[in-house]
């Protein structure tokens, strides 16, 4: 995304704003009626204010148009498959935000647990059976699955087993950053930088390619278990809120820096960490 940003693609990428503005806005426009769907266009500019707006495009181009581009030497830039990639994701999402909402038909199916002794339990569940008009829908690489009506009224036979896991749960890099976010700690500028760090630092090792977890190897563990129990106070979540909500007092005027690092010097002391 860094490099997108640099090559003038998108937006400002590290933010979590969803405003759009009015050039935002056109660029969705002219994208939707060079493509003909000019019945698309349903503006929405999701916020108002803020520093940055939603992370988006710059020009109305999709990937294959980009692409072109640049095999034309119209662009003069080499993108990757991730870049791309990444380019086709931000772009697929912001057109679809700026258009005509989904009309589907869903279906109420009821699903029948039957033993030997007959009925021994049910599930009623919302199911997508068919698009009626996909509208944005139409923009996402990954549309939503369809229930197949020919599996209503068919029967399975099921086998059992029970299987032991571990208890623990691991965790993806976007655990971790939900995980932030739900916690109120970290800032869209620091989330993957945090991920980033305790990578390189070999807390964790990933496994991303095979499972998409992020497994603590011995190393890391020695390092949790060492700060949780001799700097219990320093490194918990709630510390870190309430620091990170200094730090926007400070950013805000409502606060003196001087005063809270003095703060902060004088806990440091009674570590011996200073």
């Amino acid at each position: 995304a860094q490099d997108l940003f640099e090559a003038g693609l998108i937006t400002y990428h590290r933010t979590d704003s969803t405003r759009v503005s009015d050039v935002g806005i056109e660029v969705a426009k002219n994208y939707l009626l060079e493509i003909g769907k000019q019945d698309f266009i349903h503006v929405r500019r999701w916020g108002e204010g803020g520093a940055h707006e939603a992370i988006r495009p710059t020009r109305p181009l999709d990937r294959g148009m980009l692409e072109k581009m640049i095999a034309e030497g119209m662009i003069d830039i080499r993108l990757s498959r991730d870049h791309l990639r990444v380019y086709d994701l931000i772009f697929r999402r912001f057109i679809a935000s700026q258009s005509i909402p989904a009309k589907v038909e869903m279906c109420r199916v009821r699903f029948e647990i039957v033993g030997k002794d007959g009925l021994i339990g049910d599930h009623v569940s919302e199911e997508l059976c068919s698009y009626i008009e996909p509208g944005f829908l139409e923009f996402y690489s990954h549309p939503y699955r369809v229930f197949p009506r020919d599996m209503i009224g068919r029967s399975w036979d099921i086998v059992v087993q029970n299987e032991l896991f571990r208890g623990d749960r691991l965790y993806t890099p976007g655990d971790i950053v939900r995980l932030m976010k739900q916690e109120g700690i970290g800032r869209p500028s620091t989330y993957a930088k945090i991920v980033d760090v305790i990578l390189r630092r070999y807390i964790v090792r990933s496994v991303l390619r095979k499972t998409g977890y992020l497994v603590p190897n011995k190393y890391g563990r020695r390092v949790y278990e060492y700060l949780s129990k001799e700097y219990t106070d320093l490194v918990s979540v709630e510390r870190t809120r309430r620091l990170e909500e200094k730090m926007d007092l400070v950013e805000g005027g409502k606060a003196e820096y001087e005063e809270i690092i003095s703060d902060l010097y004088d806990e440091l002391r009674k570590y011996n960490l200073m």
